[in-house]
């Protein structure tokens, strides 16, 4: 039987094992001794054991016991030797010695021989247990033997000092069941440092009060919670260890060889209750199951292996429930079952670590020692790090590559193409574009590269860019099946189809092919509200060329009326269409009704076209309202401040003429130089310039108006080589203006003459303008040049008096006589008509007067000279006569003219009809005939 010594050595061993002094110094507890049990037996005991009689003959023992060895029973040993008296329990939660139940040996009285530990196995015992101090100190002498203290880990655990008693019977002996062979190897002493699984207690487990119960199942909650993520490894199950638990299950050192010890008298009847006992609980352990058992246990989790720990060594339990935990724990059982199990046990539920909840501690420790498991739990998860890691990198990367790199890099390129095709670098461009395109499908590029090929006047290039981006979108036909498969259509495509068909119908006036690419949308919606619009107005472009087209504008704009009702933007439109057709009733009702309605959508250039009509129409009553109107809706649009440049010229209010055609310059610049402009705003941009030239050429603003006139020449000349603007004769005023400014103000008549030239080709047909090229012409010398254009202004102007006298002189200076008889004769018709027309002439007084008697004396000098040098050519005297009448008359206007007004006296100087009808009279005299070789400057001139 063991001594108390070794009991409190195992307890000390145990406690230090579990590390509960060290839990309990955590929470600010302290390890308590557990007090001995009470000397003697109980009173259930002694009332078992009355009447039996405490010696029998060693050859009869009871039924049913099991024959021990043959080895003699040690001596009768009296009750008082058995057991000490144990001092009352003082522990919260212990019971009164009179309410603990006896133990076995109490019940039993004396045990039989063969139930009796010999000496060699006492000292097995000790020398298991011997060598460590116990805290509790040395036992009685007269008992030899010392009871375990109830450490913290006890107090702990909430379990009293009756539920950590040991498993084996008071004396220290096994119970039958657990079948102890002899010569059973002796377990091997495990170091103090293991941790030791409580021992269990043979002790009935007594009641616990309900608030212990709660504060342990939130304590074990606590802990689950708290180790839901610790590994096996990390709560260092090898070193656990039962220590010399073992001998509770069976497992002894060798036993050496016993001696005889002298027999015992056993109480009658005792044989059959332990034998029944034995039979109930008959249970042993061999090295190889406990090896097991401790390694399966250390493998747990901490929450799961302390209440293990209650369950056996607190005796919480049956002991054919703890018999079951233990061979669920030798069966490898599931953690989630012997939690559970466990939990049941100890009423509160167990929680297990996520980490623990597929395993088993044998099949843990056994696959621990395995190839597999060290590649699977060591080298496999660094290897699945490093492969996660580099497949998370490689991810990384190859997104950043593909959804930030290509995207940025394709951007780069695309920036490049666009920056050399500002430079003029168109192929190099469209290079870049293809590459970066092939990198990164930006659809938008293809919008901003076809814009900036149409700002520079490279429409084939625009038009590729819009073919490659439609060519996306085409339905595609197998060619061996003829199936036909459409593709989806989006918002590019919808945008690529407007942007083309602009481009066709509005910039390169390609109607035709804009129908075509207008009615792709229409195709997909029958009723595309963009769609119908634009191609309502490619056929407004279109009429200008083909007046049938109006008629296709307005069934186009009929369909939307129809289908959307009459919304502004329509009505609108139909007003475009009845300015160009000329529909004045329908343009004044819809003017009427724009007028009434409060709430309009004004489309601006529209509204301020209407007022440019009415301009042109002469009713400019309503003009200035409808053009504020549309200037307030949006004072940026050019157009309005174009046609309020043209209304002030017509009222003469040459201060705000001056304001709109500054305003109207600027804007059309701004908006050049953000999108670009339309053939009508370029247009009315060149226009403008010729309106400004003009303007400041009338005050004499002659630098100013000089790069006016050039700059429209400049951009109409452009215009005019890309194909955007054809040659019109409004704009060939810009010619006309410029080269008036050389020929009035700088006298540069050759390059008067060009920019003339240049007007007329640009369609001008001006006969002052012809004019003012005959006089260059006549000037340079070119008499024959002179006369045409002479004659292109004379076949507008018949009876202009400055033309027919200038014609005349070409021809004279010609030496074509004849004609130039003619036309001095019809010319002096016409203007003695004129002067009979005038009841008092006062060439004094009037500047018309005198300017007529002048015309009319030089037009007689010029018609004796020429009818002299025909008579003399012809030989006809009659036609020298005649020219000294007329010599004769101009020499009287000319006296008239000169006579003093007060004395009537002639003047002094003589005129050249004098001088020639001298030459006339006398031949010999040393001068020829001469006219007067002057011409007017130009038709508005009265004087010759």
């Amino acid at each position: 039987m063991p001594r108390i010594e070794d009991i409190e050595q195992f307890a000390s061993n145990l406690y230090e094992a579990g590390h509960e002094p060290e839990v309990l110094a955590e929470k600010g507890e302290t390890l308590e001794p557990v007090p001995r049990p009470e000397e003697g037996l109980s009173a259930d005991l002694a009332e078992l054991f009355e009447g039996i009689p405490l010696e029998e003959p060693a050859a009869a023992p009871s039924e049913g016991a099991e024959p021990g060895p043959k080895e003699e029973l040690p001596p009768k040993v009296e009750e008082g030797e058995l057991f000490e008296e144990v001092p009352e329990w003082k522990e919260e939660g212990g019971l009164p010695p009179s309410e603990v139940p006896p133990s076995e040996e109490e019940a039993f009285g004396e045990l039989p021989e063969a139930m009796e530990p010999t000496a060699e196995e006492e000292g097995s015992f000790e020398e298991q247990f011997g060598g460590t101090p116990l805290e509790g100190g040395e036992a009685s002498a007269e008992a030899g033997m010392q009871l375990p203290e109830v450490g913290a880990e006890a107090s702990e655990e909430g379990i009293t000092p009756a539920e950590t008693g040991a498993a084996v019977l008071e004396g220290g002996m096994t119970p039958p069941e657990f079948g102890i062979e002899e010569g059973e190897p002796a377990q091997k002493e495990t170091e103090t440092e293991e941790l030791a699984f409580p021992t269990p207690s043979m002790e009935a487990p007594k009641g616990e009060e309900a608030e212990k119960e709660e504060a342990t199942k939130e304590e074990a909650e606590k802990e689950a919670g708290e180790l839901e993520e610790i590994s096996v490894d990390e709560l260092g199950g090898e070193e656990f260890s039962l220590g010399d638990f073992g001998a509770e299950f069976g497992i002894l050192e060798a036993e050496e060889k016993k001696e005889e010890e002298p027999t015992i008298n056993i109480p009658a009847g005792a044989a059959e209750v332990i034998a029944a006992v034995a039979e109930e609980e008959e249970f042993s352990l061999s090295d190889e199951e406990f090896e097991r058992f401790k390694k399966t246990l250390s493998d747990l989790p901490l929450n799961l292996r302390r209440a293990i720990e209650e369950v056996i060594g607190g005796n919480k339990a049956s002991d054919e429930d703890q018999i079951k935990l233990i061979r669920y724990l030798l069966a490898g059982e599931n953690l989630s079952t012997i939690a559970s199990f466990a939990g049941k046990l100890l009423g509160r539920p167990l929680k297990v670590p996520k980490g623990y909840e597929k395993r088993t501690g044998l099949a843990y420790e056994a696959e621990k020692e395995t190839l597999a498991y060290v590649l699977r739990e060591k080298v496999l998860p660094i290897l699945r790090l490093a492969l996660a890691s580099a497949f998370a990198t490689a991810v990384l990367f190859y997104g950043a590559y593909l959804y930030i790199y290509r995207p940025l890099y394709a951007r780069s390129l695309f920036r490049q193409g666009y920056a050399l095709i500002e430079a003029d670098r168109y192929r190099e461009g469209n290079g870049y574009f293809d590459r970066a395109y092939r990198i990164w499908e930006d659809k938008e590029w293809y919008f901003r590269y076809a814009d900036l090929f149409v700002k520079k006047k490279q429409y084939p290039l625009a038009q590729a860019k819009y073919e490659e981006l439609l060519a996306q979108y085409a339905d595609y036909v197998h060619p061996r099946t003829k199936i036909w498969t459409e593709r989806k259509k989006d918002s590019y495509f919808e945008r690529g189809v407007l942007a083309y068909g602009d481009l066709e119908s509005r910039v390169l006036e390609n109607y035709e092919k804009a129908e075509k690419i207008l009615k792709k949308l229409l195709q997909v919606d029958l009723y595309h509200w963009n769609g119908l619009l634009s191609l309502g107005d490619n056929y407004i472009r279109w009429a200008e060329v083909d007046p049938q087209k109006y008629q296709e504008a307005r069934k186009t704009f009929g369909t939307l009326l129809q289908r959307y009702g009459d919304k502004d933007t329509i009505l609108f439109r139909f007003l475009e269409l009845f300015i160009l057709t000329d529909e004045f009733e329908e343009v004044n009702r819809l003017k009427e009704y724009f007028e009434k309605k409060e709430k309009l959508e004004i489309d601006v250039e529209r509204y301020a076209m209407l007022g440019g009509y009415l301009i042109d129409k002469g009713k400019m009553e309503d003009v200035p309202d409808i053009l504020r109107r549309a200037m307030k809706a949006n004072p940026q649009v050019a157009e309005v401040h174009y046609q309020f440049a043209r209304l002030f010229q017509a009222t003469g209010k040459a201060r705000d003429e001056r304001i709109a055609l500054d305003r109207t310059l600027s804007l059309y610049q701004e908006k050049e130089a953000r999108e670009g402009l339309t053939r009508k705003e370029l247009w009315k941009l060149i226009d403008t310039y010729r309106r400004d030239g003009e303007y400041r050429l009338a005050r004499r603003e002659v630098l100013d108006a000089e790069r006016s006139f050039q700059e429209g020449i400049r951009r109409y000349e452009d215009a005019f080589k890309s194909g955007v603007l054809k040659a019109n004769s409004t704009l060939g005023l810009l010619y006309v203006g410029l080269g008036n400014l050389y020929y009035y103000e700088g006298v540069k008549f050759q390059e008067a003459l060009a920019q003339y030239n240049k007007a007329e080709a640009s369609l001008i047909q001006d006969p002052e303008v012809s004019y003012r090229k005959g006089y260059i012409q006549y000037s340079l010398g070119n008499y024959e040049q002179a006369i045409f254009e002479f004659l292109k202004t004379e076949s507008k102007h018949p009876e202009d008096r400055n033309i027919l006298f200038a014609l005349a002189t070409a021809l004279y200076q010609r030496n074509d006589y004849a004609a130039a008889s003619g036309y001095y004769r019809y010319l002096v018709e016409k203007l003695t008509s004129d002067r009979s027309k005038i009841r008092f002439l006062e060439p004094h007084i009037k500047p018309e007067d005198r300017i007529l008697v002048l015309n009319l004396m030089k037009t007689y000098n010029n018609l004796g000279v020429t009818l002299k040098r025909l008579g003399d050519r012809t030989r006809k005297p009659g036609l020298s006569s005649e020219a000294l009448v007329y010599l004769t008359d101009a020499m009287e206007l000319y006296e008239n003219y000169s006579r003093d007004r007060e004395t009537k006296v002639r003047g002094e100087t003589k005129n050249l009809a004098y001088l020639n009808m001298r030459k006339i009279l006398n031949p010999a005299l040393p001068y020829d005939l001469q006219i007067y070789p002057s011409i007017p400057l130009d038709l508005r001139n009265q004087e010759f």
